[in-house]
This record gives structure tokens, C-alpha cells and sequence, in this order.
């Protein structure tokens, strides 16, 4: 039979760890430094398991004082009181009680608050930050040649097809869409003001970065000697790999839709201007969408930064 250490995956496992380090003291930034949004949001639960485990605990002991404290034995005889005296200590005791847990649930939330500041989370509110009609409202900040993108018949493609479209035209088509390496942003000119989990349709035309990618042809400064894209798609074993750009085309040349990127980057300059690019990974999803000259293409959730100063 598992022990319930063993049933726990190794991902939560490593969540948890990284929730008790920063519980004990640790500093939660550089903890959670690099890190992806479903790791911050699983991290921050735990964090919010164990306040609600230490609050029951002081509980249970404040309760168990109090019963020790209410059954030790009376020196004195007993003696008999009047029947019409009302015993207003039980009454004081339950007040006292009512007072200690309603203060303990005050602290309690101080400290959830005080957690979340330290991991940057924000809960958003609709009415102070409406992302649809920023991202519909947003500046183009490159146009996507959709007339002239080499897999803009993808419906049509059958199996292999990919690989008849030349290198070199990949390469130059890809090389029209502008290409900002996100990694320059100092983290401390940024600071994530909300995570949102729900369906977001992102235009093209705002991203401007895939996670890995040292520009939309792909991975590495060698790009086409590269051996860095696994397909389950291809035929043989599962050990078949290609290179970052062949994955790339690849996965514009299936005849299927392609599947949503599961989070998003948003990122909210002064000057009002907006871009955006992918958290961990998918990479290969967005650059094939821009092969085939998509206009937007999906995401699971979002994460908002606000920039203190303007890059693009």
C-alpha cells in the first residue's frame, strides 16, 4: 500500500516543499523566481492550507487548556447557593472564547493578506481592469501577413506536407514578425497585478515572444542543427526528435486546429501601449500560428504585469 507521501505527485510535492520553506521565513521572491502561474497558485493555497492547519492547532489547545482548566478539583466542601443566584461565569468564559477566535480569524487574515502581497498575487476586479477591452482596444504592434503565409491552406494539408515548403521561405516569412526578447525586462520594473483564469482570445498582432525562442524561427542560435522538439505526431518510436524549426513547421502543417496555449504573459507599459508572450511552454504553437497567418490564438488563463517604465 502507497504511504501518502508516495501518492503525491512530484510536482505537488515540490509545491509543498517550496510553500513550508517560505511559511518558515524564507523569502518568497526568490523562491518563487522563475517559477510558472500554476506553480504560484499552487504554492499560494498551500500556503493558505497551512494558516488554516496552525489556526485549527492554537485552537484545539486553547480548548483543551480551558476543559484542564474546568475539571481540577475544588479544595473547598461544596456548598449549596440559593437557587435564584444566576452563574454569570460561564457566560464570561463563552464570551472571552468568542473573543479570542474572533480575533484569531482577524490575524489570520492579516497574515493570508500579508502572503499574497509577499507572492504578488492580486485579486482583480472587473470594474479596475477589464482585459477584453484593453486587448481589443490595444495598438497593432506587428501586422500578420496573412495573405502570403506559407501554411494558410492548412485544411488541406495531408500527413507530410510540411516538409515540402522550403526552409528559406519559413525563415523569411518568419522574419517579418517583430520579435522582442521578454527576458530583458528587469524583474524589478515589473509586477504581476493579477492572474485570471478563464478563456482569452489574444491577437497575433500583440505577442511578441515565445518562451525559449531566440526569435519566431525558434530555439538556439543553430536553429536548424537544433534537436530540441519532440512530435507525437511523428511515426516510429518516441525517441524520433527534430529541430526547433521543423517542429515549428510541423505543427503548422497539421490539417487540425491548433490547441489553446495554456498562459498567457500580458504586460501593461506607462504609456498605455500592451504585448504580450507566453508563460513556459507552447512555444511551438504560437509561431506555428503565425504560419499559417492566424490572427489570434487561444489561451487557458492570464497573467497581468504592470511595467514602471516603457520598452517598446
Amino acid at each position: 500500500m502507497k504511504s501518502l507521501e508516495q501518492s503525491i505527485s512530484p510536482g505537488q510535492q515540490k509545491i509543498n516543499e517550496y510553500a513550508e520553506r517560505i511559511y518558515k521565513g524564507e523569502d518568497p521572491a526568490k523562491i518563487m523566481q522563475g517559477l510558472g502561474a500554476n506553480f504560484r497558485d499552487g504554492i499560494e493555497k498551500r500556503l493558505l492550507e497551512l494558516e488554516k492547519q496552525n489556526s485549527q492547532t492554537q485552537e484545539k489547545v486553547e480548548i483543551s487548556n480551558e476543559q484542564k482548566t474546568e475539571t481540577v478539583p475544588n479544595s473547598r466542601p461544596e456548598q449549596s447557593e440559593p437557587e435564584n443566584v444566576t452563574e454569570k461565569v460561564p457566560d464570561q468564559e463563552q464570551i472571552i472564547r468568542e473573543q479570542q477566535k474572533q480575533e484569531r480569524l482577524v490575524q489570520e487574515q492579516k497574515q493570508i493578506e500579508e502572503l499574497r502581497k509577499q507572492l504578488g498575487v492580486v485579486e482583480s476586479k472587473k470594474e479596475d481592469l477589464d482585459i477584453d477591452s484593453l486587448i481589443n482596444n490595444a495598438q497593432v504592434i506587428s501586422f500578420i501577413d496573412k495573405e502570403n503565409a506559407p501554411f494558410k491552406n492548412f485544411h488541406e494539408n495531408s500527413t507530410g506536407s510540411w516538409n515540402f515548403v522550403p526552409d528559406e521561405t519559413i525563415r523569411n516569412y518568419l522574419d517579418t514578425k517583430f520579435f522582442f526578447d521578454t527576458r530583458s525586462i528587469p524583474s524589478d520594473n515589473m509586477k504581476e497585478v493579477s492572474f485570471i483564469q478563464k478563456d482569452f482570445q489574444i491577437p497575433l498582432d500583440l505577442v511578441v515572444n515565445a518562451a525559449g525562442f531566440t526569435s519566431w524561427k525558434g530555439r538556439g542560435e543553430a536553429i536548424e542543427n537544433k534537436k530540441s522538439f519532440y512530435s507525437k505526431y511523428l511515426k516510429g518510436d518516441q525517441n524520433n526528435t527534430m529541430s526547433s524549426l521543423n517542429g515549428i513547421k510541423h505543427y503548422a502543417g497539421l490539417s487540425s486546429e491548433i490547441p489553446p496555449v495554456d498562459t498567457m504573459r500580458l504586460f501593461i507599459q506607462p504609456d498605455g501601449k500592451i504585448f504580450l508572450d507566453n508563460s513556459g511552454g507552447d512555444s511551438h504553437r504560437i509561431a506555428a500560428a503565425i504560419l499559417r497567418g492566424q490572427s489570434t490564438i487561444n489561451t487557458r488563463s492570464l497573467q497581468v504585469y504592470s511595467l514602471d517604465k516603457n520598452f517598446l
